[in-house]
């Protein structure tokens, strides 16, 4: 986490920080309090694109992603969607840069699975190069597998799960909203919070094959369903921290680049 910071500038829900030992970070939040139809256009807002990971091919669709019905929370919404076919609302982090993205759950709506024999929804964080390789925090939302979050990683559409029951108790989304997605060097770190500060690690995975490449991180929704299901988030952050040797390189000077690059 951050300590010691200054705020340096305040545009359009960037906010550019001093630390004592120089730049640390520079964030990003939407606390979806613009009512807003995302789908139609992301003028004005801190995200760069909204899209099936898929392109469509595996029949999936994007129901919503608004602030319009329910301001102050964002609705976003898929029907039959899966793992190579996801809804994602991003904005993309340079190579070889670490984050923290934190949001919280506050509500959705769980369909049946294609098979009928389970409710089932993955919505949560993510941090994507494409529909074969990526990492996710997701709220899972299955306690008959003890599991209310789950890391999932995709390594050339390898996948790998680590979930809350390797050795912690079942967490209730109601009782723990807050997720957290972080990256340290090629490690991606899942946490989950009752209050977006007191942080649990659960799992990580190292992937070395994302190392210097742009990574499209946000937020991600999965209905393996001809159903609809929602997710309602609010309060989205990400803390970008840039490597050493980029912030030297920068400089003040450097600081309107950034700024410039995810105006809008």
């Amino acid at each position: 986490m951050l300590k010691h910071m200054i705020l340096f500038a305040a545009v359009g829900g960037v906010v550019l920080v001093l630390a004592s030992a120089g730049l640390a970070g520079t964030i990003y939040g939407d606390d979806f309090n613009t009512p807003q139809n995302y789908t139609a256009s992301l003028a004005g807002t801190i995200w760069e694109g909204l899209k099936l990971t898929g392109g469509g091919g595996g029949g999936g669709s994007i129901v919503a992603c608004e602030t319009t019905s329910n301001p102050g929370f964002l609705t976003f919404a898929s029907s039959n969607t899966d793992s190579s076919d996801s809804a994602l609302l991003y904005l993309t982090v340079p190579a070889d840069t670490d984050f923290e993205a934190t949001v919280k759950m506050v509500d959705g709506n769980w369909v049946p699975y294609a098979m009928g024999f389970m409710t089932w929804h993955s919505a949560g964080l993510t941090a994507a190069l494409d529909v074969d390789d990526w990492v996710a925090n997701y709220y899972f939302s299955h306690p008959e597998w003890s599991a209310t979050f789950i890391g999932r990683s995709f390594d050339d559409g390898v996948e790998n799960n680590l979930n809350t029951n390797t050795g912690d108790p079942t967490k209730n989304i109601d009782d723990y909203p807050y997720t957290k997605l972080a990256r340290e060097g090629n490690d991606f770190i899942r946490y989950y919070s009752p209050d977006g500060a007191t942080w649990t690690e659960y799992s990580r995975h190292t992937r070395d094959d994302l190392a210097g490449v742009y990574l499209e991180v946000g937020l991600r929704h999965a209905m393996y369903s001809g159903n609809t299901a929602s997710a309602i988030f609010d309060d989205f952050m990400i803390n970008i921290v840039p490597e050493p040797a980029t912030l030297a390189l920068l400089g003040l000077g450097g600081l309107g680049l950034i700024l410039g690059r995810k105006r809008r």
